[in-house]
C-alpha cells in the first residue's frame, strides 16, 4: 500500500453480532501507522478509542475525513464487508469467520465477539458485549498519525 493513500486506509463495517466498542492502546505497526478501534455514533460521527473525531460516515456507505473530503466507501457482498479508498482499491476484508485480510489476501488478524487479535494471535483489544445492544458499529482504522487531531 502506498503511503499517500494511508490517511485513512481501512475501515471495516462489522456485522451486528460484532457491533461492539473496544477501548485499547494504540499498536504501532509498519510504516509508522497505527491500528485503532473506532466507533460510529448515531449521528454518523466516527471517533477513535480516545474519543478524537476521525471523520463522518453516511447511510450510503461513504466515508469522509474531518474536512468532509470523500476518502472511501463501504461495500458489502457475499457476507464480506470491504472498504475501498477513492481509487477503488480494496484495502481489507472481514470474512464471516472473523478473519481480517489485506488487499493481497494476507492475514492481518481476527475479530470475535470478545476480542481482536493480530495475525499471530496476540490480543489487541478486548470487546465489550454490552455495546452490541447499544447498536454502535465498530470500524478498524489504519491511519497515519499526522492525521490525528484533537
Amino acid at each position: 500500500m502506498k503511503k499517500s493513500a494511508l490517511i485513512l486506509t481501512i475501515s471495516i463495517l462489522m456485522t451486528a453480532c460484532l457491533s461492539t466498542l473496544a477501548f485499547g492502546e494504540e499498536l504501532k505497526v509498519q510504516n509508522s501507522l497505527f491500528v485503532d478501534v473506532a466507533i460510529i455514533d448515531f449521528n454518523g460521527k466516527i471517533y477513535d478509542a480516545n474519543r478524537w473525531t476521525l471523520g463522518t460516515y453516511n447511510l450510503k456507505g461513504i466515508v469522509y475525513n474531518q474536512s468532509f473530503e470523500h476518502i472511501g466507501f463501504v461495500e458489502q457482498s457475499d457476507g464480506v464487508s470491504e472498504v475501498k479508498d477513492i481509487h477503488y482499491k480494496v484495502m481489507a476484508k472481514v470474512a464471516e469467520d472473523g478473519e481480517i485480510t489485506d488487499a493481497d489476501g494476507n492475514l492481518m488478524g481476527k475479530i470475535t465477539e470478545t476480542k481482536i487479535t493480530d495475525k499471530d494471535g496476540r490480543l489487541l483489544f478486548r470487546l465489550s458485549g454490552s455495546m452490541v445492544q447499544k447498536g454502535l458499529l465498530v470500524y478498524l482504522f489504519f491511519f497515519n498519525d499526522t492525521f490525528r487531531s484533537k
